[in-house]
């Protein structure tokens, strides 16, 4: 049994006051290039959360019916962001396609998003078309913008890392003391599309609740800047 925790309102200040869900280690992608380093989720209190999800000691456990029939007692239009630390179900690297149809299936009339490090082989591939194409958005996650192309080609929502230290941007303290970023010249991908910097990284008091973005079907992408106490080493893995 795959392990789930659901937090009924968020108290994330990026995230904003919705439901939001960590599921266990194991569902990460033995693909993602920051699983051994440089993985957000692996320092600071998301990762004091993960740790005891993965370990099976966190309160109030559920699992993924669980966490399928959670989403399906919302009431219509409900954001929700699944996966803050965690992926999708898998085997060895392909996707668990009916756990995720039960998933798709439990976010009709609800918004509902998510993000992926699992590689885009065939079956994945098939299994991720038909969670967007049927309200359920899973970014594609990736780590240059040639990649972010080629993903948006096949009609897949994208979304990318960049430096905290990339020539567009300009970083300020805002009252909060946090450090947002001002874009100084337009971003684009090698096709041309404009990239869009995440809202809540330039604003403050922009929420994934307010944003919403992500949550959308798009043809652009969008970019979050590296941060979180492994900065350097995603700086690096992007070089």
């Amino acid at each position: 049994m795959v392990l789930v925790h659901i937090t009924k309102k968020s108290s994330n200040r990026k995230i904003g006051n919705i439901p939001c869900s960590i599921t266990e280690e194991s569902s990460c992608s033995p693909t993602c290039p920051f699983i051994n380093s440089g993985c957000y989720a692996k320092t600071g209190p998301v990762s004091w959360n993960w740790k005891k999800v993965s370990n099976g000691t966190q309160k109030n456990l559920t699992d993924w019916t669980g966490l399928c029939s959670f989403l399906k007692d919302q009431k219509p239009g409900q954001l929700m962001r699944i996966n803050v630390a965690g992926d999708l179900l898998h085997q060895n690297g392909v996707i668990d396609q009916k756990a995720l149809k039960q998933l798709v299936k439990s976010n009709k009339n609800k918004r509902a998003w998510t993000y992926t490090h699992h590689k885009l082989n065939r079956d994945n591939f098939k299994a991720v078309k038909h969670a967007n194409e049927n309200g359920f958005t899973i970014n594609i996650s990736t780590e240059s913008l040639p990649a972010v192309d080629k993903i948006i080609d096949l009609k897949l929502p994208a979304v990318t890392v960049i430096s905290d230290k990339h020539d567009c941007l300009k970083p300020y303290k805002g009252s909060d003391n946090r450090t947002y970023y001002k874009v100084t010249k337009q971003l684009k991908t090698p096709k041309g599309r404009k990239v869009v910097v995440c809202l809540a990284q330039l604003h403050e008091n922009v929420t994934c609740e307010t944003c919403q973005l992500c949550t959308k079907q798009r043809d652009f992408p969008v970019a979050f800047v590296a941060h979180g106490n492994q900065v350097k080493k995603v700086n690096e893995a992007l070089q």
